[in-house]
């Protein structure tokens, strides 16, 4: 076996010198006529001239239907901006709609104060003054070429002028364009603007609302320019203080959510039931007790959960704090539940030996937080936040409550949200059970918090490796993959063994398949002492099989690690991994010259690669909820010192024509985790050299909104390579890395291990 290594420093960060061109019509409608604009004026004069809804509000709630999934570049701009506020700063919320043949597109909405609507609509209507009195039937990319020519002493590219047009036939419009502007008062770029923006725009609308589920629910309203609290009372709603959770979101009774659906019902983002349904696993017990030493020093694990039995075996390695009323009922399935989660973490191999994986034993902080079946998620939200809040020290948390009701795919659910928050605001991270279909039809979405993006999801599959009987899919929020990893967990004649208050027993479900995950994540950071980042990359690397094309994602995420820890951490003999732990502190992070051993004036090597980072994330923003992308490409670096990437991104290169959902799909744009690889076949070839450029890794960072890492973001980039010749070439690796003037740290496992297994047998139980 060859150790992980960390490879530091020779990262360059640069800028952004991407210049922007002029503006260019939407492929899929690659003309507008006036007409055309003069709907869109005709559908925002009509959301602008509702003056009570506008005046109870302080602005105009403006949904814009786009004709696609659009990039960022390609929103609309020179619409609801003016001065120093811009489009992206009146973006509420985003979610995706289906065309007739069923493809995704975006519905982006926005709250514009009325000064800045009626700029919008003035510019609109030069616009279209400006097509009627120049007789333009449509404006296109000829027209856009015209209206930006530049004329070039160096002579002309054919591609710079319209189609079957003359340099002197394109200035003499020109001119007449730019004279007839002038006495309108418009600018170049603010005509082409609008123009190309409007090419994209399939109409404006109202925000659209449709109606909830009966009960109280939490709902979350569109931000406007008014205080939450304060809209709600001047629309006759008097929301507490204690019910309202931040900005946004808030806990309402029946009549309240009734009183708002009449007086201003697209005020409502979103809404979900506040009481979800839990379906405990049902257990199956034995008359066995087992015996377990008294703790010492051992890391300690957060598990929230239901209650903790205290008369369980591993009752000294657990401390217990309950987080309901004493008045409150508890039942049976729930504290079984809660017992047999934390036993498994403390000492799962014991019951299950055949799943021994090197970690050891942890000590586990439990909070007791559902009592039964039906939970408050409202009241569930604050007693998370206050627990995470109280107990910073915890690093790693286990979740394995979740609720029957699947996620909606154009917002996350609030749980799954705070989680995310928690862990951007806290550096912790959790593992997150993917939740169960008690009908077993495997065409369940999943319930939340399995659609947490920055937590581990986990999935349960049986010791075949097929996805179990109960085993809910992703994706979640339209496109995020989860669930991330699988697990097993149990089925049918295949329990997985815990313990109770009672003794051990058996039980199958994804609640038992974290645990498991949560140990391996607690070991490679409370012992490895390796970041979240790297962690999470490094369980996703070894669950990525090399010669398994990938099957079952949407129920197994990216496969199954291994079950020894060593397995995970380190690589076989034919196999080279490092990684790097870095901040992107600019638009691009580059590292060259990461010297890949060569055979034969070939590069032997098949690669993967996988990068983690835990992005700040907005609920409001529904789909587009991750406001931060970091793009990788690896591979070799070719003549033309450009990263040959080894899953072909061609993400930001000139010439480049990659469309967003495309992006989203191939490349994981804006996800959060990104993994490539070259899959092992025997048609494998080694790699062409290029010189001695040998490999690089690129990073580049973008944000939708705004910038919101001064400090930059941590990441962290897990590599494996295999060779193909199936020779070990570890340490002329590790030789080639230190004469490149890479530092280069090898972790040592079997140390650690040693370390713990010495510790463990000279402690004194008695």
């Amino acid at each position: 076996m060859n150790p992980i290594v960390r490879l530091k420093g020779k990262f360059l960060y640069k800028a952004n010198t991407n210049s922007i061109g002029y503006p260019a019509f939407s492929s899929s409608n690659p003309h507008i006529t006036w007409i055309d604009l003069d709907r869109r004026y005709h559908e925002l004069s009509m959301l602008v001239d509702d003056g009570e809804r506008n005046n109870k509000i302080g602005g105009v709630l403006i949904s814009v239907h786009y004709r696609r999934v659009i990039p960022k570049s390609r929103r609309v701009s020179y619409f609801f901006s003016k001065g120093k506020i811009s489009a992206n700063d009146t973006v509420v919320g985003a979610k995706f709609g289906k065309t007739e043949k069923g493809s995704p597109y975006h519905i982006i909405t926005h709250f514009v104060p009325i000064e800045i609507m009626e700029e919008t609509l003035r510019r609109l209507g030069l616009c279209i003054q400006f097509m009627r009195g120049m007789g333009l039937a449509k404006a296109d990319n000829n027209f856009l070429k015209i209206l930006y020519f530049k004329h070039s002493k160096n002579g002309l590219k054919k591609k710079q002028l319209p189609e079957g047009m003359s340099e002197s036939e394109v200035l003499i419009l020109q001119r007449k364009y730019l004279s007839y502007m002038v006495k309108m008062g418009i600018t170049k770029s603010m005509l082409g603007g609008m123009l190309a923006e409007s090419s994209e725009v399939a109409s404006f609308s109202e925000p659209l609302y449709s109606k909830h589920f009966n009960g109280s629910s939490i709902v979350t309203i569109y931000r406007t320019g008014k205080d939450t609290g304060m809209l709600m009372k001047e629309l006759g709603i008097d929301v507490p203080q204690e019910r309202i959770l931040n900005k946004t979101t808030m806990l309402l009774h029946p009549d309240q959510i009734k009183a708002l659906e009449e007086n201003a019902p697209y005020l409502i983002s979103m809404s979900l039931p506040d009481f979800s349904q839990i379906k405990f696993e049902e257990f199956s017990s034995i008359p066995k007790q087992i015996s377990i030493p008294k703790p010492g020093h051992e890391p300690v694990v957060g598990v929230i959960d239901g209650p903790f039995d205290e008369n369980a075996y591993c009752h000294d390695w657990v401390s217990y704090e309950k987080w309901f009323g004493e008045d409150v009922a508890q039942e049976q399935a729930a504290i079984d539940h809660g017992t047999e989660v934390t036993s498994l973490i403390v000492d799962g191999p014991a019951f299950n030996p055949e799943y021994t994986d090197g970690c050891g034993r942890f000590r586990v902080k439990h909070f007791g937080v559902a009592p039964g079946e039906k939970v408050s998620s409202f009241t569930l939200l604050k007693k998370i936040r206050r627990i995470i809040e109280e107990n910073p020290e915890i690093k790693v948390w286990n979740l394995s409550l979740g609720s029957e009701l699947p996620v909606n795919p154009n917002y996350i659910s609030p749980v799954a949200a705070l989680l995310d928050t928690l862990e951007s605001e806290y550096d912790i991270i959790f593992v997150v059970a993917g939740t169960n279909d008690r009908n077993c039809t495997r065409k369940l979405s999943m319930g939340d918090p399995a659609d947490s993006i920055n937590s581990i999801v986990v999935n349960s599959v049986r010791k075949n490796g097929e996805p179990a009987s109960y085993t809910r899919r992703g994706p979640v929020l339209s496109f995020f993959r989860k669930p991330d990893i699988s697990y097993f967990g149990g089925d049918s004649n295949e329990l997985i063994h815990g313990c109770t208050g009672l003794g051990e027993v058996w039980a199958s479900g994804t609640s038992f398949a974290a645990p498991w995950i949560t140990r391996k994540i607690a070991y490679l950071i409370y012992n490895l002492h390796l970041p979240r980042e790297v962690a999470k990359a490094l369980l996703i690397d070894s669950a990525s099989k090399w010669n398994e094309k990938e099957s079952n994602i949407e129920m197994k995420g990216f496969g199954i690690p291994p079950i020894s820890i060593r397995d995970v951490v380190e690589s076989t003999n034919d196999e080279i991994k490092f990684f790097f732990y870095e901040t992107a502190k600019s638009y691009e992070s580059l590292a060259e010259k990461i010297p890949v051993p060569v055979y034969d004036d070939k590069y032997p090597y098949i690669a993967k690669a996988t990068l983690c980072y835990f992005p700040v994330c907005d609920r409001d923003q529904g789909v587009d909820y991750t406001n931060t992308e970091l793009d990788i490409h690896f591979g070799r670096i070719d003549q033309n010192l450009k990263i040959k990437s080894v899953n072909e991104n061609a993400q930001t290169e000139e010439g480049d024509y990659t469309n967003e959902e495309e992006a989203r799909k191939l490349f994981r744009k804006w996800d959060n985790v990104k993994h490539i690889i070259e899959r092992y076949n025997s048609r494998k070839r080694p790699k062409k050299v290029y010189g001695q450029n040998g490999w690089g890794l690129d990073i580049k960072l973008k944000e939708r909104l705004e910038t919101r890492y001064p400090n930059g973001l941590r990441y962290g980039v897990v590599v494996t390579l295999k060779a193909l010749d199936k020779k070990n070439r570890f340490n002329e690796f590790l030789e080639l890395c230190r004469q490149n003037y890479w530092v280069v740290i090898p972790l040592d496992v079997q140390q650690q291990i040693d370390v713990q297994l010495k510790a463990e047998g000279t402690v004194d139980w008695d």
